[in-house]
């Protein structure tokens, strides 16, 4: 991204967007000093089997779930700004105790606080994503993308060196990461407080949709299910790029070192084709045809290795990916915004992204059982179908979106203010 793209991201962005994409970019660079390192550490300082590993990367995605849930309710109780203080303190305090003891339960422990506590942020930081920013809309999301793909980039650059040296440096990196996060909120990230109308006027909106309070609300649940179906069904074939795919490649006589390109590009292309993402939004102006071309994408991406053994169907199958996820990606928390009534940004974000940690949990699983049991045609058509399938829970979901006048968003009077530096950010 060159200095002029950079430029307008700042002057385009609201200060408080851009501060949160820094907090993004610093908890996903922290978080990367630790989880690559995972099976490594367990196998080796730890001196436990490959086995138990997977175990404990199971015991990541399960506290994951669980954080993800738990993170939408707190924040919508206490906001996100406490929220975000809280919870990166608590992680604070799990690498530490990462880095100074080598007890397995205290591994443990510390181990799955961690993951539990970098569900809530994920989870909290969609959700304030889409309160600070609502009328920039796909915009708020987008930022916190690109700003997590950064993240890990870095993260996992620097905590790989890091290992080299030490795991106990590596840990004490993504302490000094999360602690900088909690400075940060303290000094310079301010939110909304909602002040609501209670006034007549306020249910008489509410009950003027076409089919009546109550029925939308229950549309609004099924189409965020079918929102979560469709995440879970996306993640469970994309997971498969880290899991069955350098397998495979290892198969056809493709060496890792060729393995680690495509991540490479596609983190290059992440970065580099966003100034392009303005143009497309222009050219296609409806959310939903956006989605419906990024699963487009997604579909072929595995349908070109059915049909190419090279290494060059690897790339084009991998820059097919990187097109759909940067369209995809965004697009769920906007959605998810668009559903979610005042008050309840944080629950719906949750929710979601339980179905994201899910997808992460069981798609490893799928995956290697469908490749060791049918092989390689099978299994891509399998994953191939999880798209189509993704593709066809998003149609339903835009279609029970449509009560809300194709928004999905309940029509309300809202004044936002924001709340001093030492208020609790209660909203």
């Amino acid at each position: 991204m060159n200095l002029m793209s950079v430029t307008k991201w700042g002057c385009l962005y609201p200060s408080q967007i851009k501060t949160l994409s820094v907090i993004a970019a610093i908890s996903l660079a922290g978080f990367s000093f630790v989880w690559p390192l995972t099976s490594l550490y367990v196998t080796h300082v730890m001196g436990k089997s490959l086995d138990t590993a997977g175990y404990v990367l199971s015991l990541e995605a399960l506290a994951g779930i669980c954080g993800s849930f738990i993170g939408g309710v707190v924040q919508d109780r206490i906001g996100g700004r406490l929220t975000i203080f809280i919870f990166c303190a608590v992680i604070c305090m799990s690498t530490v105790t990462l880095a100074l003891s080598s007890v397995w339960l205290y591994y443990l422990v510390a181990f799955g606080t961690m993951n539990f506590s970098v569900g809530v942020l994920s989870t909290v930081i969609n959700a304030m994503a889409g309160i600070l920013w609502p009328e920039g809309g796909r915009r708020a999301f987008n930022a916190i993308y690109v700003s997590r793909n950064i993240g890990v980039a870095f993260g996992t650059a620097l905590g790989g060196a890091a290992a080299a040296s030490s795991f106990s440096l590596a840990f004490m990196l993504a302490s000094g990461c999360f602690a900088s996060i909690s400075v940060l909120v303290i000094i310079a990230f301010r939110e909304p407080r909602r002040v609501r109308d209670i006034t007549n006027q306020k249910v008489t909106q509410r009950q003027s949709l076409g089919t009546g309070g109550r029925t939308f609300t229950k549309m609004r649940i099924i189409a965020l299910l079918l929102l979560g179906i469709g995440v879970i069904l996306n993640l469970t074939s994309y997971i498969q790029w880290q899991t069955t795919v350098p397998v495979f490649m290892g198969e056809l006589g493709i060496s890792m070192k060729f393995y680690s390109l495509l991540w490479t590009l596609n983190g290059i292309c992440i970065i580099v084709l966003q100034p392009l993402t303005g143009l497309f939004e222009r050219i296609v102006q409806t959310e939903r045809v956006r989605m419906y071309l990024g699963q487009f994408s997604f579909i072929l991406s595995f349908a070109v290795l059915l049909v190419s053994h090279r290494y060059v169907g690897f790339i084009i199958a991998m820059l097919l990916a990187t097109l759909a996820e940067m369209i995809v990606w965004p697009t769920v928390p906007f959605m998810v915004a668009e559903m979610a009534p005042t008050g309840r940004e944080g629950l719906y974000q949750g929710i979601v992204n339980v179905f994201n940690y899910g997808g992460r949990l069981f798609g490893p699983i799928i995956g290697t059982v469908v490749y060791q049991f049918t092989g390689k045609p099978v299994f891509l058509i399998v994953m191939v179908a999880f798209y189509a399938g993704a593709m066809l829970a998003f149609f339903f979901t835009f279609y029970c979106m449509k009560p809300s006048n194709g928004s999905g968003k309940i029509p309300t009077d809202v004044v936002i203010e924001t709340t001093p530096l030492n208020s609790s950010g209660r909203s």
